[in-house]
């Protein structure tokens, strides 16, 4: 709780600044809100780098196959990324780039996400 007051007090003060800023100096506003965003972002990071950390330690309670595991977590890394990377985009008004970058997230996850499937369907023919 503590960490998401430090993040909205950052992202007001960022908003508030760069408000300010667009009316002189567009350059200078951009610069704040990439700025703002990498602070965020590593501060939220740190976070789910342990929540990564406990989920492996529970999957290996339940006997769950840690390549799977490792195949969700860089799944929904690339979904933050992505969509993070998107937004930073559509903030500084490269919406046409934005919307590839989520292309590119979403292609890379079902790529990705191809082993799974293949063992969801190997797992759908076994019961049959």
């Amino acid at each position: 709780m503590e960490l998401l007051f430090k993040i909205i007090g950052i992202a007001f003060c960022s908003a508030m600044l760069s408000i300010l800023l667009k009316k002189s100096n567009q350059e200078f506003a951009l610069a704040v809100t990439i700025v703002t965003s990498v602070l965020i972002f590593t501060m939220i990071f740190n976070m789910l780098k342990d929540v990564f950390v406990q989920i492996k330690a529970i999957a290996g309670l339940g006997g769950v196959d840690l390549s799977y595991l490792g195949i969700i977590i860089k799944v929904v890394s690339i979904a933050y990324l992505s969509e993070y990377a998107s937004a930073v985009l559509e903030d500084a008004g490269e919406s046409a780039i934005a919307k590839k970058v989520e292309l590119a997230g979403k292609s890379i996850i079902f790529f990705m996400a191809l082993p799974i499937i293949e063992s969801l369907f190997k797992l759908i023919i076994a019961l049959f």
